[in-house]
């Protein structure tokens, strides 16, 4: 009691007093000093003695007004300094001092001053005053005093509560405002929390109280509280389980033979050590975690054989944070409302929004940023209860908690299950796991189950008998004692010491064997759950279904909340925002700058030997950015997706908006990088191609991020792997390892690897090299003759004397051993030339594959085989002088148009000698090469024909062919670009890469 209030209550006595004949009056000391040392336990109240003698000595003699007067000025004066649960104890306590004193009318005139000062509803005043100036033989028929044990005949219309076995009276007063009940002994005294409350007393329940008589019977807080409240919401919600059984694979862990039956309005406390099976029983009740027998019931429903019916009812909030460290407290709940709340307008849900907030006390803190838990604007306390919302404003019937305190301090503990305490009175089941909680917490519990190792059950019911129920399971002394006399607490961890006791050895040493096994316990648990039954009330089959409190919106819908939320939360990231978009153009100068060279003159692009290496680096920055903007966007996201995985929204939504954000920064980041590298290195007319390669590279990279962003649950792990996963992009896309050296020699061809054909570099470096040749503003006049030209000349100055050469040889006069072998190869080889040639250019050769064999190869055959190569030279020389007249007419006619320094300038501004060496493979010094049973060219790369017709190719060929069709390499490319994406995008829908990684863990 504070200073304030005891100094109000004696001074309101003292005025009391002086109104008394004086034989009374030392009684009436007598009862001051009874009240302050016996009642108050204040061991040293001379000092508040003294006080009440000062107060009658200065008002002797005063007119019976000027007391009255004086009586209001102090309840006045007062109010702004005690609570109002205090000024309602004044009243009482003034009452109780006054009770068996003469002068009644006296106190009741003291007593409506005081209450009218305090401005007390007229229900209040009534009920205050029946519950402290009436007796026990008196009618009582107000509404908010229940009569424990008393005949409802002689008691009056009120609420009573009859329990057979306890063996005293008592009257409970509930004032509603405060939710405070306050009990008044009867014709014996009761004990409340381990202190005996006199006849006549009265004494505050606090939360969790037990009253005894003197046999031990007990009747709890909250049989009070419920009677009290009898018509409280709940009552329509039954959730039971009957028989629970779960096994770990491979253990014996998990759950044991758990049946339990809880209504609504209840607060359970679930609580055990680690590795008790908390978590897992929290997730066999939510509906995650299917148990291998038994059920599990809400009003009938089984939760998992007509899980659809129960679609909303039940709410989770993790021990984990929920929160979008980026968003602020009214975005974070209002996303969240967005998905869960369809069926409101978006006027209604934002009133819902701030309407819950309000309720929180969150409003004041609504534009805060929430922050991470280390960089925090917000407490941890504003944190958890921010979390509880997010489930709250969906209105579930049922509410599971994990671990709600964990890293609070006691205050915002408190706050956060008084937060809880209050959606339990509005009708709601919620249960808490809780660890360590603190005795004002404990005793907020309306129920307590306990688990022991292995997820034994070993405990369910009143919280503070738990102490009891264990203390005498071990035999300790004073078994019956669970609060502290003096200060009304209880000590929680009690329970744990009890339970996991250790064993003595026979001498008396503490052994590391527990004095009653897991086991042990759950069996006491087990005859204790045969000797109860469970409370009666409504059944199953009397009950409605639950109200579903979940509306989601169509998939539509829900790809434009889960985009929208993504962008807000980027754009709150100023961080994020400032390295995604300076990283582009920083990577675009710098490689720019350095491809471009320095030289003595002014620069030419025609004479940049590094435009081959720049176009390289580009498509590689391309990957990179695509994976490092997209490797972590799933695994920031893992807890908040089980959460919306346990609401059943939609997972393809989801990842849709994942790749569609990722699609709008990856464009913008290849748009910056492109324009920029480009003007740097005097690539012009070249934005568009290069942008569509680069951004297909990017998001082929960002589908390849996503994956790995769901596969691991550590941002380390992700980061590790980019760089392995960017090493095949630059070791296998052609340019740091030619090609020439992966294909085996014996191949017949000159086709990529398959290997390689994964790798999205190759694809992208391929296409913007063949396209730069091929349509930059010079080339794209003479290509198509130029490739007659070259291709022709090819064929008469190498492949065709080749196969002569081939011929010749086997009629050389040899000793070789294995020229027989190499004969063979020759005419195998000759026969496949031929018949392709034959294919390509309609000319027959007039020979037969048989004629190819060592039985037919003759001098004839011989003869009719270069007379064949002589006519195909004659009409490769005359379609390459054809080509040539139309490429010297083209020259001649862009001459016209331009100019002569016009045409060079067009070519020095496009056309660039490195690109040239590349396409047309200069550097290498053998034109044509025996693979196999088959001559391969090696030069000239972009004018000859892919030997296939599914697809595949020799590295820059200047197009593909698929049957029939032919398609430009950049925009076949392009397609297996994105296709490769299609290829990830399917992955990640189907979850393949986290299956294979779960599976290896299991491992």
């Amino acid at each position: 009691m504070s200073e304030v209030l005891l100094s109000a209550i004696l001074h309101i006595f003292a005025l009391f007093t002086l109104k008394l004949p004086d034989g009374q009056r030392a009684h009436a000391r007598e009862r001051v000093i009874h009240y302050l040392g016996d009642y108050l336990g204040i061991r040293k109240y001379e000092e508040y003695l003294g006080l009440y003698d000062e107060f009658l000595e200065f008002y002797a003699g005063s007119p019976e007004s000027i007391e009255f007067s004086r009586a209001g000025e102090i309840a006045k004066g007062i109010s702004g300094k005690v609570t109002r649960l205090d000024q309602y104890v004044l009243v009482l306590r003034f009452f109780e001092i006054c009770r068996g004193m003469s002068s009644d009318d006296l106190s009741l005139v003291i007593s409506n001053v005081l209450m009218d000062s305090f401005q007390f509803t007229p229900g209040v005043r009534e009920g205050m005053l029946q519950f402290g100036r009436t007796e026990s033989t008196d009618r009582h028929d107000h509404e908010s005093i229940l009569l424990v044990n008393f005949d409802r005949d002689r008691g009056g219309s009120g609420p009573v509560l009859n329990k057979r076995e306890f063996t005293k009276q008592f009257k409970v007063l509930y004032i509603r405002a405060e939710n405070a009940f306050f009990l008044k002994s009867e014709k014996q005294p009761v004990q409340v929390d381990g202190v005996t409350v006199p006849p006549g007393c009265i004494s505050l329940l606090s939360m969790g109280a037990i009253v005894r008589d003197e046999y031990r019977n007990a009747i709890y807080y909250n049989e009070i509280a419920a009677r009290m409240l009898g018509d409280r919401a709940g009552g329509d919600l039954l959730f039971s389980g009957k028989d629970l059984e779960f096994r770990f694979p491979g253990s014996r862990n998990g759950l044991h033979s758990f049946t339990f039956e809880e209504t609504g309005g209840t607060l359970v406390g679930i609580m055990g050590g680690s590795g008790a099976g908390k978590s897992t029983l929290l997730g066999i009740l939510n509906g995650s975690i299917e148990p291998d027998s038994g059920s599990v019931r809400i009003n009938g429903i089984d939760l998992y054989a007509e899980s659809g019916r129960l679609d909303g009812v039940i709410g989770v909030v993790p021990q984990d944070d929920l929160l979008f460290e980026e968003l602020t407290v009214f975005e974070n709940l209002y996303y969240n409302a967005r998905l869960c709340m369809a069926d409101l307008s978006e006027d209604k849900l934002v009133e819902e929004v701030q309407k819950t907030l309000r309720d929180l006390n969150q409003y004041e803190i609504r534009d805060l940023k929430v922050g991470s838990p280390l960089e925090k604007s917000i407490s941890g306390g504003q944190r958890k209860r921010l979390n509880i919302a997010l489930e709250l404003i969906r209105k579930p019937t049922i509410l599971f908690v994990d671990e709600p305190t964990s890293g609070l301090s006691s205050a915002d503990s408190e706050n956060v299950m008084n937060l809880l305490k209050e959606q339990a009175a509005s009708g709601k089941l919620v249960m808490v796991v809780i660890h360590q909680p603190s005795s004002h917490i404990f005793k907020m519990f309306d129920k307590l189950w306990i688990l022991d190792r292995g997820g034994r059950p070993i405990y369910n019911g009143n919280p503070v008998e738990a102490i009891t129920y264990f203390r005498r399971a071990v035999n300790m002394a004073g078994m019956d004692e669970t609060v502290c006399p003096e200060c009304g607490s209880v000590n929680p961890e009690q329970i744990f010491e009890l339970i996991e006791m250790r064993a003595l050895d026979n001498y008396g040493h503490w052994t590391g064997e527990r004095r009653i096994s897991p086991q042990e316990w759950h069996e006491k648990y087990l005859n204790e759950r045969e000797k109860r039954a469970f409370a009666g009330g409504a059944t199953s089959d009397t009950l409605p279904a639950p109200t579903r409190g979940l509306k989601r919106p169509s998939l539509a819908g829900q790809l434009l909340v889960f985009f929208q939320r993504i962008f807000r939360a980027r754009l709150a990231n100023r961080q994020y925002l400032l390295i995604t978009l300076l990283e582009p153009p920083v990577l675009a100068l710098f490689i720019g700058i350095i491809c471009r060279g320095f030289s003595a003159g002014d620069f030419a692009f025609k004479e940049n030997e590094n435009l081959g290496v720049y176009l390289f680096m580009c498509v590689i920055v391309s990957i990179f950015l695509g994976l490092s903007i997209s490797a972590e966007e799933i695994n920031r996201d893992r807890k908040i997706l089980q959460r919306e995985h346990f609401l059943n929204l939609s997972w393809f939504s989801y990842i849709n908006a994942k790749v569609g954000y990722l699609a709008l920064v990856t464009a913008v980041q290849m748009a910056l990088f492109t324009v920029i590298a480009n003007l740097v290195v005097g690539l012009e007319d070249f934005f568009w191609p290069m942008w569509l390669i680069l951004f297909s590279c990017g998001m082929t990279a960002c589908l390849l991020g996503l994956n790995i962003s769901a596969s691991f649950k550590t941002a380390v792990t992700i980061y590790i792997l980019i760089p392995i996963l960017l090493i095949p992009q630059m070791m296998l896309c052609g340019v740091v390892i030619k090609y020439d050296q992966l294909i085996p020699k014996n191949s017949g061809n000159r086709l990529t690897p398959f290997y390689a054909d994964v790798i999205p570099s190759r694809w992208g470096y391929e296409a913007l090299i063949v396209e730069q040749y091929r349509n930059n503003r010079y080339m794209r006049h003479f290509f198509d003759t130029e490739k007659v030209i070259r291709q022709n000349g090819y064929m008469v100055d190498y492949h065709l004397p080749e196969i002569q050469s081939l011929a010749d040889y086997i009629f050389l006069r040899t000793e070789l051993k294995d020229k027989e072998t190499i004969t063979r190869r020759n005419l195998k080889i000759m026969a496949n030339e031929v018949k392709m040639l034959e294919t390509e250019t309609g000319i027959s050769s007039g020979l037969s594959p048989h004629d190819f064999t060592m039985a037919s190869f003759d001098r004839k055959q011989l003869d009719e085989l270069k007379h064949y190569l002589k006519r195909l030279k004659e009409t490769y020389n005359d379609e390459k002088d054809e080509a040539s007249m139309d490429k010297e007419e083209i020259e001649n006619g862009l001459r016209e148009k331009l100019g002569p320094q016009g045409l060079e300038k067009l070519k020095g501004e496009h056309f660039n000698k490195s690109i040239h060496q590349l396409a047309l493979n200069e550097q290498e010094l053998e034109s044509v090469a025996v693979s196999g049973d088959r001559l391969v060219q090696k030069v000239l790369p972009i004018y000859y024909e892919p030997s296939t017709s599914w697809g595949r190719s020799h590295f820059y060929a200047e197009r593909k062919r698929l049957g029939n069709v032919y398609l430009s390499t950049f925009h076949f490319n392009t397609a297996v670009l994105w296709i490769l994406s299609l290829l990830g995008y399917l992955i990640l829908f189907f979850r393949i890469c986290p299956r294979v990684t779960e599976l290896f863990e299991k491992r």
